[in-house]
């Protein structure tokens, strides 16, 4: 590579005068062509390094923008090719290099690399800035929200904070003295505040710290509405990018789907479904301009994405389903010209497949999760970017398994997805030990279901020492989680004889799962149901029949009406309850439900012959987003 930089560099200078401009021009033109045309982005970054022979700040500009279009198409290591292609002679130059390189390796998760360049660079930036404040500080800001992002994701939880904040009120500081237009926007200060506001949302959702996440959102969503209006105020329209509209769209939607999501697990669904209905206004306006324009789709899958994991967490399957065909299609027939729909297609298919295996079709089910699994390795099997994402579908992978009765498989894919998480909180707790306590929990249904008490019950205790921490810290979303533990340990707790800790647990649960079905029937009435199944098997063991009766009555109630609208989802829960009734009238008759009414209602849902021992209902918990 450096042999030709050097001959391309050699040929301009041999050509020293009045011909220099022009040969250096030409020469950079021709490698620049030879580039696009022949996808060797190397070739641009030596077109490029002859062009800063005589136009260094125009090279710089073309290398920052080429740079940003790799980064954000996925095309880590085109980037990070094209970089190391070019040489620039100034500090400003070398600067601006170190500076896009770390953010390609930031994104593909090489952090100590990333981290080193930035420091290095906002070390430059913030001695720039007392000369040329301005234009500086602006890129002092922007470093500092990139090495915020790595402190987050490096488990660095104060420093991330500090550096946030200090990004932030820079930022801030700069959209409150001038608007300054940059890159076709009108103004790049607030564009950034926007964005730096987003990340910092972000950094507090995956730490748990749900309900000051969802206030940053909607404050980035006031923001990017406010940057939306000034559109109809800028001066110099014509100075617009095309695209303007389009980062506003892109913005707009992205928080709006966020919010969603944070709605869902703060148990508000209403809220849920009206901010994706916001995004679907937006995804709208792109319908009619074909495949060929690249925010359409994308918008269009992100939010069906999203609807579609509302309408499952809703119970409503039958709604999600189309959604999720659409996505898969429109996202197949666009791969080939945008590689950036490559994560919107895995994670589709990882929600289809969660999608089918909630309706009982586990081979269809497992044949998804692979091809996404497939997909993405595929894709990023030059990147370190996809164990994180690995782990999530293989806990699904698990489940299906599991369900389907393959228990060596189930193990063998918990057991991975486990020290995947173990791994990677180690170096970030707060990010990973809610991953840790899923994967223990779930797992931990293998183990009762395999005979192995002790270990089930060590893999539950030690996730809910895990999530009564997260719970005290956040009630709002991690009680749920810790009710499905809880309600995972009373069988364990049964089956050990362990019958008084086994209805404490589960009462706790109960508990917890009443006050969710409260305030969102919608989202948590199975649940409660589950627990009060179980809380009937204690019940029935410790020979309190009238308690166990009111128990299952109470769960049969709720999965009855279940079944009649998701048949295919709660059919199985349903036969258990009906089952527990059915033995429970050996010890206990009423004439309100006799046993042939109940034996009834066991026929009509084709069951011929149903167990012998009561029946537990244990819940898994599925990694929606990749």
């Amino acid at each position: 590579t450096w042999k030709i930089h050097d001959l391309a560099q050699d040929l301009v200078l041999a050509e020293l005068g009045d011909r220099l401009d022009k040969l250096a021009l030409d020469v950079s033109e021709r490698l620049e062509k030879a580039g696009r045309e022949q996808s060797i982005v190397t070739f641009q970054g030596i077109g490029l390094s002859v062009l800063a022979l005589v136009d260094e700040p125009k090279a710089i500009k073309k290398a920052g923008e080429i740079a940003t279009n790799l980064n954000w198409l996925h095309q880590y290591q085109d980037g990070l090719s094209l970089l190391g292609g070019i040489r620039f002679h100034s500090d400003e130059g070398k600067a601006m290099l170190q500076w896009h390189r770390a953010r390609i390796l930031y994104n593909i998760q090489r952090y100590a690399e990333a981290e080193q360049d930035l420091r290095e660079v906002l070390s430059y930036f913030r001695t720039q800035a007392k000369n040329t404040p301005v234009i500086y500080k602006l890129f002092v800001a922007w470093t500092l929200t990139v090495l915020a992002g790595i402190f987050g994701s490096t488990g660095r939880i104060s420093e991330a904070e500090t550096t946030f904040q200090e990004a932030l009120q820079l930022f801030n500081k700069l959209s409150q003295q001038e608007k300054r237009p940059m890159f076709g926007l009108p103004d790049i200060h607030l564009e950034r505040l926007i964005w730096t506001n987003r990340s910092y949302a972000e950094f507090l959702e995956s730490t748990g710290q749900f309900i000051k996440a969802e206030i940053e959102y909607e404050k980035s969503l006031e923001l990017t509405r406010n940057y939306a209006e000034m559109e109809s105020k800028y001066e110099v329209k014509a100075a617009l990018s095309p695209r303007y509209q389009e980062f506003v769209d892109w913005h707009t939607s992205d928080l709006v789907t966020k919010l969603a999501y944070n709605y869902i697990n703060s148990s508000k669904p209403l809220e849920a479904e009206e901010s994706i209905r916001e995004g679907y206004r937006i995804a709208s306006q792109y319908k009619n301009k074909g495949q060929d324009h690249w925010l359409g789709p994308i918008i269009g899958s992100w939010i069906n994405q999203n609807f579609a994991y509302v309408l499952m967490r809703t119970g409503r399957h039958n709604e999600a389903e189309p959604l999720l065909h659409e996505n898969i299609k429109n996202l197949e027939s666009l791969l080939r010209k945008s590689p950036v729909s490559v994560f919107h297609l895995v994670s589709t298919l990882n929600i289809q497949a969660i999608l089918l295996r909630h309706l009982r079709n586990f081979s269809k089910a497992e044949d998804t999760f692979q091809e996404s699994l497939k997909i993405y390795r595929e894709f990023y099997k030059e990147e370190t970017v996809s164990q994180p994402q690995d782990a999530r579908v293989l806990n699904n992978l698990a489940i299906v398994y599991q369900q389907n009765k393959r228990f060596k498989d189930a193990e063998a894919a918990y057991r991975e997805t486990l020290k995947i998480h173990r791994d990677l909180a180690d170096q970030a707790p707060e990010h990973n030990l809610p991953q840790v306590a899923r994967s223990l929990t779930n797992f931990a249904v293998l183990l009762r279901q395999t005979d192995r008490l002790e270990e089930a019950e060590a893999a539950l205790r030690e996730a809910l020492k895990i999530r009564r921490t997260l719970a005290r810290e956040e009630p709002t979303y991690f009680c749920e989680q810790l009710a499905t533990s809880l309600n995972n340990l009373g069988p364990v707790l049964a089956a050990s004889n362990q019958l008084s800790e086994a209805e404490t647990a589960l009462k706790e649960a109960l508990q917890l799962r009443r006050d969710l079905a409260e305030k969102a029937p919608s989202l948590h009435l199975s649940e409660l149901a589950s627990t009060l199944n179980n809380l009937g098997v204690v019940f029935t063991q410790t020979e309190r029949f009238s308690e166990a009766e009111q128990a299952y009555f109470e769960a049969l109630s709720i999965f009855e009406k279940l079944v009649a609208s998701v048949p295919q989802m709660f059919h199985t829960q349903l036969v258990k309850v009906l089952t527990n009734l059915r033995l429970l009238r050996a010890e206990f008759d009423n004439p309100s439900m006799p046993l042939e009414s109940i034996q009834q209602k066991l026929q009509e849902l084709n069951v011929i012959e149903s167990s012998e021992v009561e029946e537990w209902i244990e819940d898994e918990e599925d990694s929606y987003f990749l």
